[in-house]
């Protein structure tokens, strides 16, 4: 329990003292339950010794009370130091290190807590270098920084897309745009040509918009590891059976769902809908509705969702009905307590099969329930199949479904060919091509025109990779920092004092 005692007074009360602390302090309640969740140093004061203590951070740091609570929540050691200038020194080491001022290190520590750990001689590209390097305003970059850190260790000569160029022409809007490169930050060392040239031809090719690319990239990139004729054959068989309005609409539900992409024809798959309405005892389109909102239930097998709403059913002590918008807003949530974590212990089948971890078995089908279409050996060789292309072992295999899904509908012969065709473009070995694949799969956009030996749309494939390694090795290396100061070791001596 974070606040000691908390659970021993009465919620009114509990309620008035919350009520009370946050009117001292100038901040909405609930902003205010945060912090003293945070910082349960607060709650042990009075309201007006506790915005005295936030009052005077504010104040030496130049921020809102708002920002120097969010500073604090990052930073909850900082509300046991009695002299705010201690405080605003640390801020300024940060400011100095990120090239902003006192207060804008402030707002951005307290957005994103890991940047107390990086070090000055870890930046290579400070915020001004890195609003420069990508065409962005110095808020933009700002922002930027706080959700992907690890671009201010890349060199500022890799900092090549412009995205105000990228955005006045194609249309896109920019926090899209950043959100794609917050994503995948190797995307910032292309240049805005080559990428836009990959948004144009693949819209064109699939008859959506540059959005709708948008949109692919930043969920399911996988899916460009099919040849464009797969996925123009699975919209049009989508549009024919559920009877959609645009590609748009056809190319959406295949970015949601791609095991939609192979093995579909109308026949097939009214055969889903007339089981889906058989399940939730529901008419054809009652079920088209159902699967327009949520598209793993076309993939999963009526029979495990059956076995999944029975047995949450009976756990929960609900009847079936009630449980349909909790299996439309979080399909993994039913199934991973009615189906995997139900007495059958299908589980712990899949874990023996696959070789792993129960719990990272339950995660990874409860995170992507469609993967329940195919049996465990079907996975497990696919999985194999990427371990050996990818050169990992089994574990780090699995990490990759977890995030890009479309690894597993895509058949492993399909995604070799796509690799093969990678290394013939760039000269380069298919080790090489699959570890781009890997760590960059929405670099797939580019179309064979931007691939030249050695280099994709005029950038190095060695700075691409320099991005992606100095991303591995910063965010390791930060991220055992950040655990290491929520959790320090005591000193017991002074001869260890230096470290």
């Amino acid at each position: 329990m974070r606040v000691p005692g908390l659970l021993d007074l009465e919620p009114q009360e509990v309620r008035g003292r919350l009520t009370a602390l946050a009117a001292a302090l100038g901040l909405e309640l609930e902003l205010t339950a945060r912090l003293v969740g945070k910082v349960p140093l607060l709650w042990n004061r009075s309201p007006e010794a506790a915005a005295a203590k936030l009052n005077g951070i504010a104040k030496e740091l130049g921020v809102e009370g708002a920002a120097a609570a969010a500073l604090l929540m990052g930073a909850p050691a900082l509300a046991s130091v009695n002299m705010p200038g201690i405080v605003r020194d640390r801020v300024e080491a940060v400011s100095d290190a990120l090239g902003v001022s006192t207060a804008q290190a402030a707002v951005m520590l307290g957005r994103q807590s890991m940047l107390w750990v990086v070090a000055r001689g870890d930046v290579r590209s400070a915020v001004p270098a890195v609003a420069t390097g990508l065409g962005l305003s110095k808020e933009e970059a700002c922002q930027l920084a706080e959700r992907m850190p690890v671009l201010l260790a890349c060199e500022a000569s890799w900092l090549q897309l412009n995205v105000s160029d990228l955005a006045s022409s194609s249309g896109l809007p920019r926090q899209a745009l950043l959100d794609l490169i917050a994503k995948y930050p190797a995307l910032c060392a292309l240049q805005a040509p080559g990428l836009l040239q990959g948004f144009e031809e693949l819209a064109g090719l699939l008859e959506v918009t540059l959005d709708d690319v948008l949109a692919l990239l930043q969920t399911q990139p996988t899916l460009l590891l099919a040849k464009i004729p797969a996925i123009l054959g699975a919209m049009d068989v989508l549009t024919s059976a559920l009877r959609l309005p645009s590609p748009s609409a056809a190319l959406a539900l295949l970015v949601a769902q791609p095991s939609l992409l192979y093995d579909i024809t109308p026949a097939s798959m009214a055969a889903r809908l007339e089981q889906l309405g058989v399940v939730l005892a529901c008419t054809p389109e009652e079920a088209r509705n159902v699967a327009l909102q949520q598209p793993a239930l076309l993939v999963v097998p009526p029979s495990v969702l059956q076995t999944a709403l029975a047995s949450a059913s009976q756990q929960l002590g609900r009847p079936t009905d009630e449980l349909l918008a909790l299996l439309l807003a979080e399909p993994g949530a039913v199934l991973g307590l009615g189906y995997l974590g139900g007495s059958n212990g299908a589980a712990q089948g899949w874990a023996q099969r696959l070789g792993m971890d129960q719990q990272a078995v339950s995660v990874l089908l409860a995170t992507h329930p469609a993967l329940l279409e195919m049996s465990p050996n079907t996975l497990k060789a696919r999985m194999e199949s990427l371990a050996a292309l990818f050169d990992v072992p089994a574990a780090a295999a699995a990490q990759l479904l977890l995030r890009h899904p479309g690894f597993a509908a895509i058949p492993p012969n399909v995604t070799i060919t796509r690799a093969k065709g990678l290394s013939m473009a760039l000269r380069c070995s298919m080790a090489r091509a699959g570890e781009l694949i890997a760590k960059v799969p929405a670099l797939l956009v580019l179309p064979t025109s931007c691939l030249s030996p050695g280099t994709l749309a005029g950038t190095r494939i060695e700075t691409l990779l320099d991005v992606c390694a100095t991303y591995e090795f910063y965010t390791t290396q930060w991220l055992m920092a950040a655990a290491k100061e929520r959790s320090p070791q005591r000193v017991t001596s002074f001869s260890g004092m230096h470290k």
